[in-house]
């Protein structure tokens, strides 16, 4: 008995390392293999198929003017001027920071293609999650300090630490690896997982100074510092250096009722013909009022340059004042190339009675969404058949059941 459970007990113990002896084997097997064709540095860059994009379509219109200070109203004050951690989601921070800070890479919204950002060529690997960037040499902050793949790493070491805390855009950017340097201006971003955006999400953030946000020790060796705060507290009513066009005008800013951009006459990539005829006013000037009443009437005065408006009754029956009539403000309907959201009543597929096609077709088929649009819109909206409208993604074959009386 003795010999027997001795002899289990050691079929038992083999059983249970044996997977764990494999593993290690094979571990060891993989990393020469690894190391063996593993490229060199060297070897990496000069393996890269660069891809640039140098017919530039600008949507700008040629004769453009510079020069001059444009004055916006909001309505809400921005809680803080900070791109990134609490209460930095709103309309004004959106606008402010798209002025300052630019990415590695944009899209054309007339071709679709990639266009050129920060990054002058690009290139995606064979696997289709390794992406490469190459710094243009001319891009420069601010303060004239060399844009360089040492910032694009920075940037992401920000966007992932807790110290912003922005817990959405830390858990959005640790889709990528952390950036790899292969030179001072050529950067390797690898996705952790294939997915039809990533290329979008490796060249799209807005790229930040290293040589600012190494001062604010927010990195994973400095987690448990209680500097690690100092970003979300300095920089809540005031905004970093950028490559930009425009710089934030300190000087100028009032808090709660106005801030001030100023165009950089140093802009490092004003020649750029995607963006040619554009950035155009010395100042762009953001004057808050609570009111959209008074916000409209001080356009009205003249107070205001600019103004959108929301609502299709005003825009049919107040916007024929004087000043309109004599042509000195311009009513103008602008149609854009970028493609542009929806607005609706969804129902819920998954519960009964709307997982019921009949069900969804006879609540469309109560609304005669003609009449609708006629008397609450004014005919100033249009009723769209895709959840992607005017864009190439909309599918033309969608059936157009636009009203009960079609």
């Amino acid at each position: 008995m003795e010999k027997k459970f001795i002899l289990t007990a050691f079929i038992i113990i083999s059983c249970m390392f044996f997977p764990t002896l494999v593993r290690a084997q094979v571990a060891e097997m993989e990393k020469p293999l690894t190391a063996e064709f593993s490229m060199t540095v060297e070897e990496e860059l000069a393996s890269i198929k660069w891809e640039i994009n140098d017919e530039g379509e600008s949507i700008a219109d040629p004769n453009a003017v510079k020069g001059g200070t444009v004055t916006l109203g909001f309505q809400t004050p921005p809680n803080t001027l900070r791109e990134y951690g609490p209460n930095s989601r709103s309309q004004v921070t959106t606008l402010l920071n798209s002025g300052c800070f630019e990415s590695l890479c944009g899209m054309s919204p007339i071709s679709l293609k990639i266009v050129p950002g920060l990054a002058e060529a690009w290139a995606i690997g064979p696997d289709k999650k390794t992406f490469y960037f190459r710094i243009n040499p001319k891009a420069r902050w601010a303060d004239g300090e060399p844009v360089t793949a040492e910032d694009v790493r920075a940037t992401w070491d920000f966007l992932v630490s807790k110290g912003i805390e922005d817990p959405f855009m830390n858990y959005y950017y640790k889709k990528l690896e952390r950036p790899v340097l292969l030179s001072k201006y050529v950067v390797k971003i690898v996705a952790k997982k294939l997915d039809w955006r990533n290329f979008m999400t490796a060249y799209g953030f807005g790229i930040y100074p290293s040589h600012k946000l190494y001062e604010l020790k927010l990195y994973p060796k400095d987690e448990k510092d209680d500097s690690k705060k100092k970003y979300v507290e300095e920089y809540q009513f005031k905004m970093m250096l950028g490559s930009g066009p425009y710089k934030f005008a300190e000087d100028k800013f009032v808090k709660g009722k106005e801030i001030w951009l100023q165009r950089r006459m140093d802009y490092w990539d004003k020649d750029n013909p995607n963006t040619k005829h554009t950035y155009n006013f010395d100042f762009w000037r953001f004057v808050i009022i609570r009111d959209e009443n008074l916000i409209f009437e001080k356009f009205k005065a003249g107070e205001i340059d600019l103004v959108v408006i929301r609502m299709s009754k005003r825009w049919v029956t107040e916007c024929d004042f004087d000043k309109v009539k004599k042509g000195w403000i311009k009513k103008k309907k602008v149609f854009t190339d970028y493609a542009r959201g929806y607005s609706g009543v969804a129902f819920n597929m998954r519960r009964k009675p709307f997982d019921d096609v009949r069900i969804r077709k006879a609540f469309r088929y109560l609304l005669n969404i003609k009449e609708l649009v006629h008397m609450t819109m004014f005919d100033e909206y249009d009723v769209l058949g895709s959840y992607f409208p005017a864009s190439v993604h909309e599918n033309p074959a969608n059936p157009q059941s636009r009203s009960s009386t079609a």
